[in-house]
């Protein structure tokens, strides 16, 4: 496993401890391991999971509570990014992903190559021109 703290991401985001350990623990569940502490889903999550046509899959339940805890209830989506450059690993879907803060340069959530970080995706394009 290689997943960032949840005392690194409390530092990161400036969040509070227990939000951080909730972050932490929907990274652990999306990617299938028991979380080390209790995962819920936010009401407005499944109020959107309920809405939808297809159910979403595990990930992308967890993707939105991420999302959800990081703007504080403030959006559920993340900016998907298909550049399929040579430093992109492959696989199918997204060449990495992050949650939606609205500026490029603040640190955020962010899903790689299969792992999650935290830091700002501002600098990813610009280091990987």
């Amino acid at each position: 496993m290689n997943f960032p703290s949840a005392r690194r991401i409390q530092r990161m985001l400036g969040i509070e401890p227990e939000t951080a350990r909730a972050i932490r623990a929907h990274m652990l569940a999306a990617k299938g391991y028991e979380p080390d502490f209790p995962v819920t889903l936010p009401g407005d999550i499944m109020a959107w999971a309920d809405s939808c046509y297809h159910r979403p899959r595990r990930r992308e339940m967890h993707h939105a509570a991420i999302a959800y805890l990081v703007t504080e209830g403030r959006d559920i989506f993340w900016e998907v990014f298909e550049d399929q450059s040579e430093w992109s690993s492959c696989h199918d879907g997204p060449a990495w992903e992050a949650v939606d803060t609205g500026d490029p340069y603040v640190n955020t959530v962010i899903h790689r190559n299969g792992r999650y970080s935290v830091g700002c995706w501002g600098d990813i394009p610009e280091v990987n021109r």
